[in-house]
């Protein structure tokens, strides 16, 4: 689906029977950030509904925003990705020497997870020890805590174990 949805709301959608197309309605669920669910028959339209309903219902998270920051000095950004409607995030350059870029990823519902792949070039290291620990992005996810009624917040960081390679071995 190359149509994404900008909105803050969520689309679910729902197949009834057996003749109807679940892949597409799998992805235009996934683009609004909702839920596909199969309806058998009559019987069971009570229950996909009081799932979405339910869904609405198990939000814990809203307005997740997800920063990531690059000392360029030993690293930089080069791609982000995101499994969310948002696509591609340019990371900016400031004037500090950092990189940074900030990754929208809207409502979690409970137990939820979401996956976001940052492709990072790390600097070449003109040191001596043989191993050598770098920090490659620090990470900090702000949101809304709705079971707390106030804002949340986490951080941490992605680091890097480099190890030079003091000989080279030929075979032959």
């Amino acid at each position: 689906c190359s149509h994404t949805i900008h909105k803050p709301m969520s689309v679910f959608t729902m197949g009834f029977g057996s003749p109807h197309n679940d892949r597409l309605l799998t992805m235009i669920a996934d683009a609004g950030d909702g839920l596909y669910n199969f309806i058998r028959g009559a019987d069971d339209i009570p229950v996909a509904f009081a799932s979405c309903i339910g869904g609405l219902l198990s939000v814990t998270a809203q307005n997740a925003v997800l920063r990531l920051q690059a000392d360029t000095a030993t690293s930089r950004i080069l791609t982000i990705a995101a499994g969310t409607p948002v696509g591609g995030v340019t990371p900016v350059d400031g004037p500090d020497g950092k990189q940074t870029a900030s990754v929208p990823l809207r409502d979690f519902y409970s137990d939820e997870q979401r996956d976001v792949l940052v492709t990072v070039a790390l600097t070449a290291l003109s040191i001596e020890p043989v191993h050598y620990r770098t920090q490659a992005l620090e990470l900090s996810l702000e949101f809304y805590n709705v079971v707390a009624g106030r804002m949340g917040d986490a951080d941490g960081c992605v680091c890097c174990r480099a190890q030079r390679q003091r000989e080279r071995t030929r075979g032959s």
